[in-house]
């Protein structure tokens, strides 16, 4: 709730899309929260350069988040698009390396990515990067839990909207 004000500040639309049912996922709540939140200003950041370079302020920004379950492969994806400009194919092998990053001095640090990297795979995930023909889109692919598999553990829910 509180990331939507900022896109809506800088005329970017924010379209969340959830999977009901959705599968649950085992892994620390916050840490989670912490990955989603940087690729989404990851995303708006994108897409603000792009509006900031439009020549017509007809130019409509969108981040848009999407989480799918796949109960066949067992794994639930979450999907964080946007209408940036993409990654250039030069950084794209490299923007889950520590320290890497195409902002400029002052902006970011380079460690959003690996440390997100980092977690997704501790939760035995994977986060992939690729460039779709409309701007960037990163997902991240969990394993589905069984309740079989956490007897008696709790749940925490992540609010997306």
């Amino acid at each position: 709730d509180w990331l939507r004000p900022e896109f809506d500040e800088r005329g970017i639309s924010l379209d969340v899309s959830l999977a009901d049912p959705c599968g649950r996922v085992f892994g620390e709540p916050s840490r989670f929260e912490q990955v989603i939140i940087n690729l989404l200003i990851n995303a708006r950041d994108a897409v603000q350069k792009v509006l900031d370079d439009a020549v017509s302020s007809d130019q409509a920004g969108i981040v848009r988040i999407s989480v799918s379950d796949d109960p066949v492969r067992e794994i639930v994806a979450i999907e964080v698009r946007d209408d940036g400009p993409g990654i250039s194919p030069a950084n794209i092998d490299r923007v889950f390396e520590p320290f890497f990053t195409t902002k400029g001095p002052g902006s970011g640090t380079g460690l959003g990515l690996s440390i997100s990297y980092g977690i997704v795979t501790g939760m035995n995930g994977k986060l992939h990067a690729r460039n779709t023909g409309e701007g960037a889109e990163f997902r991240i692919e969990l394993p589905r839990i069984m309740p079989t598999d956490v007897a008696g553990a709790s749940v925490a829910e992540i609010d997306l909207e």
